[in-house]
Formats: structure tokens, C-alpha cells, sequence
């Protein structure tokens, strides 16, 4: 009988190196016995049905091909299907024996061999053939026995692993000859040892705890160390620290507020915020009050966020002001908002201590097409936290960067809290910015950063090397490249995994310094991990199997979900009675060493940068499109990378939906990193023959025919859109670009990825974009045209230089030059902060020095009405008064302003000055720095205290600075101006300005006689609006796709009307042009916005479109707009608008060695601008407003009046018609303020 083997996959035996083989022509052999008394009933069938079921264990595959050269047949397929009895499958093993009569034409290649041989017979010497891998002889010896060989192939296998092997074939044989009617998948093939390994041994992690809650864990410290720093906060303006009492007292605050609401033990509290400070102070207040949070995300839609409420149970919801919005119409139960609000005056009772209360709830995606929630508890966590605490030490500096909405956050924000550190917590904004966090964790001297591995190759490309740094990776599968290149830049690198139903990590893998491997490690305390076949059997070492997990960090199980919770959670066989095991789905399997190594998912569930997804559920989004009758969702590899790919079948094939189309169905109400870069229509799904849907047989994403909305989509078109192409490939893993017209973020890019983009863009065309254009020009082709036309701009550096070295400054710095007198008080930046701690004088000056030598700006002289810079030629010692103590530190302050504020000699090179004193009733010292805007802007607040701070610590320690990276000089500065304005279109702008300054007429405040002074005493007012009185006109902004900074000019303007009756005028507003490059220099200017006569929202709508055209035309200079409007014969003079100006910079943080530093703003003595409103972030997301006035020029009140009247209509609807009734009374103008 002929025998076939067509269509039989070759045997995939688990090896220790990967296939193909590297050339290797290595063999080795390991030698047992199969005793006497089993080889007397043995025959050639059962041997050769033994190794087939050896090998059908080890590799799943129970169809098992086998060569059998003894027998003149070149492999024999040993069919194991059905999991029959091992007497029934001797039996099956031996028809297929006796009907292998005819030998097959031609030689079919076997990986494995086996033959048994008479004593007088001789095994081959060797296991030859170059698809061989594995081959065992046999053969009968005088005694009864046999003697065994098993040869392998040692590019393969390693020693330790065929012996293992041999001990198992051993331990089946015995099993089947003691039991020889049990199914073949239930025989025993664990040697007593291995099983005791498996078992025991590397289970053993028991660690004896006093079971608390968390917030217990914290309290010890809020006694013990109440004034130490708990939490910084690094994404407000002043870098806010906050003491264990003060989150202490905050949390408790949040408690007697929810207890005052009715929370009960176990209620669920839903918290809806931003990364700030009470957002920590309200999760640990939920758990004071005995309840369980569950975390909101803002960005979800709202659609997840109604269905999360619904389906937990929430009775509170606490809300920032500004995210309302997002909670469904008619929610029962109460809304407390965060932050604000009385709370009863009576403290929080206490809670029963119970570490077995529920502690938070957590959704992840979920195959029905909603997410389910996992109910984790105190235990848990707590487990989780001395866990990690004992892996990767206590206290220390953590930063906190992910979403409360991902379970891993836990650590983040838990573990400094319980041990004694401090948490960092960065902005949202900053979170998704590689370059601003490697910022953030040099400023505030982090010593422990947790990220998924996408996260860490942005941070490394944004050049993160902190060998002081304890770096954990998670969340998704570390890839060796990726160990290699973060190791050596760390302390110590830590693999870690889990599921979010086993609370945050369960397994943790030390990195070694050169890695050649990666694994996922052993279990963590009170953890114990199994990897079981689907059986729930034990699986020998290195054979691959379902992770499943047990101890004490499983949930209880899924809210509302019973029958998926009973599935999921299932009975642990190797535990003490009642004790669980939780079903990963992932398939690993377990190395010699005991550890852990990821290979695969069991099922559909997938990880694609770090997120959780179950494919099924956005198919069931999908469905409930009108125009879906079916579809299916799978996570396919393209380039190196899976990705998400829908594929669905039109419910009228004539009509169909478009991609984009679906992408924006999608967006509405799954998680952005939930939807597909691909929508595939097919005319119906392909089944295999028991009519199901086959997924293998999907056609390959990157072979099906461009979707109908692709077709004319502009092809790759020359050598940069080409690059571009292989960039964007490169960022999305190996995804093939086709063509120009890919949209980046329907691509599935991020902020994160577009910070990368403009790095990779930097670095291959020499190319400073910024971040901004990403966003702007998201199309390839539209990018590929800004990329093109700044490569093409010819820049000499040379040509920014005159014959004598001077350099033309840009028109920002050189405005502030001309007309200019010298020495100079007029056009300076003002800066100071309190310190706490003894500062070194002398390394102080040594270090303002350093910095003077980095930065060309501040050393160089400046010609005035010439815009030019000479660069310093000799070293000279920047202006620097030590000066004596002053009594009190409102005097010390008035002293340093005196010193900052006189004159500036820029034209000799004193362009900046410093000053340092001390408060002698408090001990703080206070220093100061002035600087002209010729050289110093408030972008450049950053960096100089970055570059003070390092050149600070290195001379304290007697050395010499050693900065990131070169600070550009003034001509490279001017050159990286100048190719920027080469992007631009400056014929159109110049056209738009002429007609913006028009007819432009001055806007006729209530003066006194004006003054002839070039400057004159301020008058100010001030006031707050709470981010909830801005929610609605951010919502205005968001529809109308306009920013606020168009609605504050808007409302400004607003206000002037009606107190002026005038209707048509212009508002100064400052704008950054910073580079790339950064560094200190001055790249501020402004733009001029004419507001005309509208009514009504018209009015704001009108102003937000006049401020949209001025920007996009901002590379024409104030300067050469103000000699337009001069040459229009209007006689305005632009200098004297109305100036808007918007403080959006973050305080710059100073570290000094053994010191806190607080940075305070020195206000000007005196100001040339008539009236000015300025706005910076304020408390809980809000906005401090400050108009200020010339007193010698309007009248007294006249800045409360404007300030009122922008204060009223902030908290009014943005349709709310502004109104023009409230003109100065002639009293009013008459008045003289002196």
C-alpha cells in the first residue's frame, strides 16, 4: 500500500535555537535503558507508539510523520487524532506498519526517525540528512533491556534538553504499561523530579504579609514623614510639590465629601480627570471612604464611558469641571466635582480595615463588543506593591506617565507611596513627548521609569541615558533588539508581565547586561504560574502551553460576566482547596532555568502597543453600521508589527461605505488605539469545511486591491516622499506604504510617533519641522511638499555673517534693538526664584559663567539700530552682585529688583545680569536674573535653568560641565530662521497684511492728557475663571475646530467695544517663531488682529477667524506690518494696540544640589502699553487674568471695567451677544489718576 503524506505539516518540535538551523553540521547523542521487564512485552508498535505520543506532546501536532529507515520506508505517518487510548493507538501504529508494504516513490524529507534493532543488528552511525533533527535507535540487548539513542542535532537542541526527553519517554512508557487504556494526552509523561520543579520548587514564593489596605500602607508614612514631598506635580507652570500630609488631608477631604453623598463599603466612585494632583488625592479618598474607583479616561468617547457607568453600578461620579460633558444625560447618581466644593465639617469616620474590600474596578476590551470590568481588591494591590518594593527597591523617584484608565498606573502612583518616595507626576501633554519627559526626568532626578516597549524606543530616540535609572518594561512583548539598546543606557533593566485580571505584574525578568535572550521570568511573591496544556494537564519544561496563573493577586472575577468569569477562572489542581487559577491565553512555556518565556495568544485577544484588545469587539462595533452586514477584525502581521485589519462585507454591495467613512464610525466610539488601519471589503468570508469562518485563508491585507476611496490617491512622486514613505514605514513596524495620499494618524500614528517623525525627518534631511506641521499636513504628500521646499531653500550660514564676523540677527531680536538707547531698562525679562538651602556662591558664579560661555547670546555685544550681534572673542565674566543679607525677604526682594533693573549695557556686551542675597528672618536666599529681549525670551527661561542647574552641580564637585549637546551659536540660529522662512509663502502673507492694516484705525481709549513718558506706572486687576466656566467655550472651539486663544482675543475685544463703542480696531498678540534648535536667544514677536464690526456670536466667531488668518500669516514681522500700516497714511502706530498676552510656558525648574528652589515672577516697574490682559494657567484647570494699565494715562477703574466685562462674558454662553452699552462715562474720562 502506497503510503501518503501530502499535505501532512513537518513535525515542529520546540527547540532552544530558532528554525532554520544556522550551518551546523554538530550532532550529539544521549544514551538510556528501557528495563527488562518492560521490554519483554515491547514490541516494534508500541515503541515506535510511545515516541509518536512523545513527540505529539511536546509539539501538538498528533498527526505525526516518521521516518523509519530500518524498514525500507521513508516515513511512516503515525495518526494520533481523537486522543484514542494508548492500547488503541499501538493498534492503529501497527495496521499502518502491516500496510507499508510499498515503498514510496521518491524521498520525503522527515525531521524525525526511529527504528529498534536486533542485538546482532547495528544502529546507524549517525542521524544523517539535511532535514533531520531528531532521530532515536533502538535496540534489544543480551539482558532483555533495551538500549537507547537519542541523536539530535545540536544547532537545535541543547544537551540538558534531549535528556529530559529520554527521562520522559521513560516515565510514558511506564505509564502506559501500568494504565495502557488511558488517552494518550492524559498518560503521565513527567519524571517525579521534573514535576517537583514545575510544581513545587519554582513556586515557591510565599512570603507571609499583615494583609492592609493601601491606603493604610500610606498612612504609616503620612505619620512618619509627614513634610516629605509625596508628589510633584511636573506638568503644572510651578512644578507643585506636595507633602504626605497635604495628599493626606486632600484625600480625606475627598472622603467626607463621598461619604456626605452616601457612598456605602463597595460602592463604586467613577473618577473623570486629568493627570494632576487631585486626581491622586481623589482615588486615595475613594478608598478612605471604604468604596472602589473606577477609572475615566477623558479621550474615550463618550458612548464607552456611558456604557462603564451603566454597566458598574457607579453611585458618585467625581468630575473635573471641565469633563462633564462626557457623563450621559440623566445620570442617577450623584457628580461631585473635583477639587471644589464644600465638605461636611465633621471628619470621615472610619472605615473596617478590610484588605479584602474591592479596590478598584478596571475594564479592559471585551469579545462581546463591550468591555468588562475586573474587580480587583486591596489584597491584590497590596501584594502586588511589597512585591515590587522588595524586586526593585523602596522609595526612590517614580515617574508616573500612564493613564489611570491602564492598570499599570498602580505602580506608578502606589508603590512611592507606600515605601516612602515620591511620585513625579507628568502632564498629559508631557506623556506623549519622548523628548520633554527625558526633560522631566533630568529635572526631578527620577530613579524609577515604567513604559510599554513602544514607549521606550520613543524616550531612547529622544536620546534618554540615565545609567541612575531603574527601568521597567511591560505591557507588551520586549523585543531583544529593543533589550540590547536599553540595557547598557540603565541601572537595571526589568521585564515585566501580567494580566490586568491578576493585578498589574505577576512575573518579573532581571535583564542581564548583553541579553541573548528575552523572558518574561519567574512569578512574584505569593504567585504562582503553570503552564498547562488543554487538558489543564502539567507540560514538561520547554514544551509550549496556556500561562495559567494562581495567588494572591487574582481578581474575583468580571463585573456582571458569571459564565466568562467561571471560564476564565478556573479550578487550581495543584493548590490548597477552593484556591483558583486564572486562564492568560497566552501561550509560553518554561525554560530550563525555570523562567518564563512569551511565545504567542491562544486565542484572538491581541497586544498591539501595550493596549489589550479583543478584535471581536470592534467587529461587533462594526456590525451596527447601517451599511456592515458582517465583519471581522483580526490583528495581521505587516512588516515586522501586527496591526489591526477589518475585514467586513457591505449590507448593499452598490452602495458601499467608504474607509474613511468606517474610521470615523469607529472613532466615535472605540479607544483611538482600538481602530483599524485597514477596512477590506469582501463579498463573503471564506470557510473551511466544517463552516466556519477561516481566518488563514483572509486575503493578506497588503495584496488586496486599494479600497475604493484610494483609487487616484497621488502616487510616491520623487526621491522625498520616497524617504518619507520608508520613515512612516519604519515608525508604523514595516507597514508598506503604498502611496502619498496615507492619512498619518489613520494609520494609527500618535503624538508620540509624530515626535518621532519630526526627529527622523531632522536627522535624514538635515530638516527642522515642527511638531505642529505633523498635524497640519497629516497627509504624506502634503508633508513630502514641506519637507521638499525646505531642502530646496539654499541657506548659506556664511550669508547670516558680515565681512567682520558680526551676525544678522532675525527681525525678532534685531526689533528690540532699534531705536534702542543704550544703556537699556526698556525691553527686558525678569526672573527669580527662593531657594531653601545653602547655595555655593562660589560655584554659583563659576556655573552662571559656563553658561555664558554655552550661549553666544548672552556674552555677545549688540549694535543698536544695525540688528547685529558680535560674538564674544574672549572669555568675560558675566554681571554678578553678591550682596549682603537683607532683613526681611519683602526687602530682599526690593533690593534685587533695584539691582536687576538698572540699565543693561548691551552694546558692551552686558546683555544680562544676576544678583543673589539672602533673607535673614527666614534663611531663604533669593536669586535673580535680568535680561535683554535682544538675547533672552521666555522660552529661553527653560534652558538657561536646565544648563545653570547642571553647570551648578559639576563645579559644587570641582569639575567642569558637560552638557547634553552643543548650544547653537547666533549664526546657526539665524540659518535655522532663515530655512524656515523658506517654507513659507510670504508674497500671500505680505498681501494679506496689506489688506488687514487698511484703513486700520486706532482704537480711542479714554485718555487724560497723554503722557510724554516712553513708559508710566501700572495699574492692575485681577481675576480667576474656574475651568468649568471655560467648558463650554472650549466645546464652541472644538465644533467650530478653532483654538481658545481665537476665543479669549474674541471676548477681549469684546470688552473694549463696549466700553469704547468703537468696532473695528487691531489687538497685539505675541507669538513664539522658536526653532528646533532651541537655545537662548529671542524668537518672540507679534501679530496684529483686526477685529471688525460684527454682532452677536458673530462677533466671536469673526475674531476666532481673524486670528486664524493672522497666524497662518505670521512669518511677514510685526515690524514690517507696523511700516505697512504707516505707509497706509493711516498715522497708527501698531505699537500702541491693545496687547493680549498668553503665558503658556511651564516655570523652569532650577535643581541645585541639597536646595528646593520656587520660582517667582518680578513684575516691570513700569510699562509703554496702554492697557494689556494678561492669561496664564491657573488652580484646577482654570485661567488668572490680569489687565494692566498706564496710570498716567487712563483712568482709575478703567482696567476693572474691561477686566469685568471679559470676566462676565467667559462665564455667559459663548453665543451670548457682547455687549456695546457699558461706554466710559465722560466722568470716568475726566478723572485724573496721580
Amino acid at each position: 500500500m502506497r503510503l501518503e503524506l501530502n499535505g501532512v505539516p513537518p513535525l515542529e518540535l520546540p527547540t532552544d535555537r530558532p528554525r532554520p538551523a544556522p550551518p551546523d553540521p554538530g550532532w550529539d547523542r544521549v544514551a538510556f535503558t528501557v528495563p527488562a521487564s518492560f521490554a519483554a512485552t515491547a514490541r516494534y508498535a508500541t515503541l515506535l507508539t510511545a515516541f509518536a505520543t512523545l513527540l505529539a506532546r511536546h509539539s501538538g501536532q498528533w498527526s505525526v510523520p516518521v521516518g523509519t529507515p530500518g524498514l525500507g520506508t521513508p516515513a511512516l505517518l503515525c495518526e494520533l487524532t481523537g486522543d484514542p487510548a494508548f492500547d488503541e493507538a499501538v493498534e492503529r501504529v501497527g495496521r499502518t506498519l502491516a500496510d507499508s508494504t510499498t515503498t514510496p516513490s521518491g524521498d520525503l524529507p522527515c525531521r524525525v526517525l526511529f527504528d529498534l534493532y536486533e542485538e546482532e543488528a547495528t544502529a546507524p552511525a549517525t542521524a544523517t540528512g539535511a532535514d533531520t533533527e531528531l532521530a532515536m535507535w533502538l535496540r534489544t540487548e543480551p539482558d532483555g533491556s533495551i538500549a537507547g539513542v537519542l541523536e539530535y542535532t545540536t544547532a537545535l537542541f541543547d544537551h540538558d534538553t534531549v535528556e529530559r526527553m529520554a527521562e520522559r519517554f521513560l516515565a510514558l512508557l511506564t505509564a502506559a504499561a501500568q494504565r495502557p487504556q488511558t488517552p494518550l494526552s492524559a498518560l503521565d509523561l513527567l519524571p517525579a523530579a521534573e514535576r517537583d520543579l514545575l510544581v513545587r520548587r519554582w513556586n515557591d514564593t510565599a512570603v507571609p504579609r499583615e494583609w492592609r489596605p493601601v491606603h493604610e500602607l500610606f498612612a504609616d508614612h503620612v505619620g512618619s514623614a509627614p513634610d516629605a514631598v509625596a508628589l510633584v506635580d511636573a506638568g503644572s507652570p510651578d512644578g507643585t510639590h506636595v507633602t504626605y500630609r497635604e495628599l493626606d488631608e486632600r484625600a480625606e477631604w475627598y472622603a467626607r465629601r463621598l461619604l456626605a453623598a452616601g457612598v456605602q463599603p463597595e460602592s463604586v466612585v467613577g473618577v473623570l480627570a486629568d493627570r494632576n494632583p487631585e486626581l491622586v488625592a481623589a482615588l486615595l479618598g475613594v478608598w478612605k471612604a471604604g468604596a472602589a474607583y473606577l477609572p475615566l479616561n477623558p479621550e474615550l468617547p463618550a458612548d464607552r464611558i456611558h456604557y462603564m457607568l451603566g454597566d458598574s453600578g457607579a453611585s458618585v461620579v467625581i468630575a473635573e469641571a471641565g469633563h462633564r460633558r462626557l457623563l450621559p444625560e440623566g445620570f442617577p447618581g450623584a457628580v461631585l466635582e473635583l477639587g471644589t466644593g464644600p465638605a461636611p465639617a465633621v471628619a470621615a469616620p472610619p472605615q473596617p480595615s478590610t484588605a479584602g474590600r474591592l479596590a478598584y474596578l478596571m475594564y479592559t476590551s471585551g469579545s462581546t463588543g463591550r468591555p468588562k470590568g475586573v474587580k480587583i481588591e486591596h489584597r491584590s494591590l497590596a501584594n502586588l506593591l511589597l512585591s515590587m518594593r522588595d524586586e526593585v527597591g523602596a522609595g526612590g523617584t517614580w515617574l508616573a506617565v500612564t493613564s489611570t484608565s491602564f492598570d499599570i498606573s498602580g505602580l506608578e502612583l502606589y508603590l512611592p507611596l507606600v515605601s516612602g518616595g515620591r511620585i513625579v507626576l507628568a502632564g498629559t501633554e508631557q506623556a506623549r513627548d519622548g523628548q520633554t519627559l527625558v526633560k522631566v526626568i533630568e529635572a526631578h532626578e527620577v530613579s524609577h521609569v515604567q513604559a510599554t516597549p513602544s514607549s521606550w524606543k520613543l524616550l531612547l530616540q529622544a536620546g534618554f541615558d540615565f545609567p541612575s535609572v531603574v527601568a521597567l518594561a511591560g505591557g507588551e512583548a520586549l523585543s531583544l533588539d529593543l533589550a540590547r539598546r536599553l540595557r547598557p543606557r540603565v541601572r537595571r533593566l526589568v521585564n515585566v508581565y501580567g494580566p490586568t485580571e491578576t493585578t498589574i505584574w505577576s512575573t518579573l525578568w532581571e535583564v542581564p547586561r548583553d541579553p541573548d535572550r528575552v523572558a518574561i521570568g519567574r512569578p512574584l511573591q505569593n504567585t504562582t504560574t503553570y503552564v498547562l496544556d488543554e487538558r489543564q494537564a502539567l507540560l514538561p519544561v520547554g514544551v509550549p502551553g496556556e500561562l495559567c496563573i494562581g495567588g494572591t493577586g487574582l481578581a474575583r472575577g468580571y463585573r456582571n460576566r458569571p459564565d466568562e468569569t467561571a471560564a476564565r477562572f478556573v479550578r487550581n489542581p495543584f493548590g490548597p482547596p477552593g484556591s483558583r487559577l486564572y486562564r492568560t491565553g497566552d501561550i509560553v512555556r518554561t525554560r530550563p532555568d525555570g523562567t518564563l518565556e512569551y511565545l504567542d495568544r491562544a486565542d484572538n485577544q491581541v497586544k498591539i502597543r501595550g493596549h489589550r484588545i479583543e478584535p471581536d469587539e470592534i467587529a461587533a462595533v462594526l456590525r451596527t453600521h447601517d451599511g456592515v452586514a458582517d465583519a471581522l477584525v483580526v490583528a495581521a502581521k505587516i512588516g515586522s508589527a501586527q496591526h489591526l485589519v477589518a475585514y467586513w462585507i457591505p449590507a448593499d454591495p452598490d452602495r458601499r461605505a467608504t474607509d474613511t467613512e468606517l474610521v470615523g464610525y469607529c472613532r466615535l466610539r472605540l479607544p483611538a488605539y482600538m481602530i483599524p488601519i485597514r477596512f477590506l471589503a469582501l463579498d463573503a468570508f471564506p470557510l473551511n469545511l466544517s463552516g466556519k469562518v477561516d481566518r488563514k485563508a483572509l486575503p493578506a491585507p497588503d495584496l488586496m486591491e486599494p479600497a475604493a476611496d484610494d483609487a487616484g490617491a497621488p502616487p510616491l512622486a520623487g526621491p522625498v516622499a520616497e524617504r518619507l514613505a520608508a520613515l512612516w514605514s519604519e515608525l508604523f513596524d514595516g507597514l508598506p506604504i503604498h502611496h502619498a495620499g496615507h492619512h498619518f494618524f489613520e494609520l494609527g500614528g500618535t503624538s508620540l510617533l509624530a515626535a518621532r517623525l519630526t526627529a527622523g525627518i531632522r536627522e535624514h534631511f538635515g530638516l527642522t519641522v515642527p511638531l505642529s506641521t505633523v498635524f497640519t499636513h497629516p497627509t504624506l504628500a502634503r508633508l513630502a511638499e514641506v519637507v521638499e521646499a525646505g531642502t530646496k531653500a539654499e541657506i548659506d550660514p556664511l550669508g547670516v555673517t558680515d565681512a567682520s564676523g558680526a551676525v544678522r540677527l532675525p527681525p525678532q531680536p534685531a526689533s528690540y534693538l532699534s531705536g534702542e538707547e543704550t544703556p537699556s531698562t526698556r525691553y527686558v525679562c525678569q526672573l527669580a526664584w527662593w531657594i531653601e538651602g545653602e547655595v555655593d556662591r562660589g560655584a554659583l558664579a563659576a556655573a552662571l559663567a559656563d553658561v555664558q560661555r554655552r550661549h553666544e547670546a548672552l556674552g555677545a555685544r549688540y549694535l543698536v539700530d544695525e540688528g547685529l550681534a558680535v560674538p564674544a572673542v574672549e572669555d568675560r565674566e558675566p554681571e554678578f552682585h553678591d550682596l549682603p543679607d537683607a532683613g526681611t525677604e519683602d526687602e530682599a526682594v526690593a533690593t534685587l529688583r533695584a539691582t536687576l533693573f538698572r540699565p543693561l549695557d548691551i552694546a558692551n556686551g552686558r546683555v544680562w545680569r544676576t544678583a543673589i542675597l539672602r533673607s535673614g528672618d527666614t534663611g531663604r536666599t533669593l536669586f535673580g536674573l535680568t535680561a535683554h529681549h535682544a538675547a533672552f525670551d521666555g522660552l529661553s527661561e527653560e534652558p538657561f535653568a536646565a544648563d545653570l542647574s547642571v553647570a551648578y552641580q559639576a563645579r559644587l564637585a570641582g569639575a567642569a560641565p558637560v552638557f547634553p549637546a552643543p548650544a547653537p551659536t547666533l549664526a546657526e540660529l539665524a540659518t535655522a530662521y532663515q530655512q524656515g522662512l523658506a517654507l513659507a509663502d510670504l508674497a500671500s502673507q505680505r498681501r494679506f497684511w496689506k489688506r488687514e492694516v487698511d484703513g486700520l484705525p486706532e482704537l480711542e481709549l479714554p485718555q487724560h492728557l497723554p503722557s510724554t513718558a516712553a513708559s508710566g506706572p501700572i495699574a492692575k486687576a485681577q481675576a480667576h475663571v474656574t475651568a468649568a466656566e471655560l467648558a463650554p467655550w472650549d466645546d464652541h472651539c472644538r465644533r467650530r475646530g478653532s483654538s481658545r486663544t481665537g476665543a479669549l482675543v474674541g471676548v477681549y475685544g469684546a470688552a473694549l467695544a463696549g466700553l469704547t463703542g468703537q468696532s473695528d480696531f487691531g489687538i497685539m498678540v505675541p507669538v513664539a517663531k522658536r526653532t528646533a534648535l532651541g537655545g537662548i536667544t529671542c524668537r518672540i514677536d507679534s501679530v496684529c488682529v483686526r477685529l471688525r464690526s460684527a454682532s452677536g456670536a458673530d462677533w466671536f466667531d469673526a475674531a476666532q477667524d481673524a486670528v486664524a488668518g493672522a497666524l497662518a500669516a505670521q512669518d511677514v514681522t510685526f515690524g514690517d506690518v507696523a511700516r505697512m500700516a504707516f505707509m497706509a497714511g493711516s498715522g497708527l502706530s501698531l505699537l500702541n494696540l491693545p496687547m493680549l498676552l498668553l503665558h503658556d510656558e511651564g516655570l523652569p525648574v532650577l535643581t541645585l544640589p541639597g536646595c528646593r528652589s520656587q520660582v517667582l515672577r518680578l513684575d516691570a516697574p513700569a510699562t509703554a502699553t496702554e492697557i494689556e490682559l494678561a492669561v496664564k494657567p491657573g488652580a484646577d484647570d482654570g485661567l488668572e487674568l490680569t489687565v494692566s494699565t498706564r496710570a498716567d494715562r487712563l483712568p482709575a477703574g478703567f482696567g476693572r471695567r474691561v477686566l469685568d466685562e471679559i470676566v462676565r462674558m467667559l462665564r455667559a454662553a459663548p453665543g451670548a451677544a457682547p455687549q456695546t452699552s457699558a461706554t466710559a462715562t465722560d466722568q470716568e474720562i475726566q478723572e485724573v489718576t496721580h
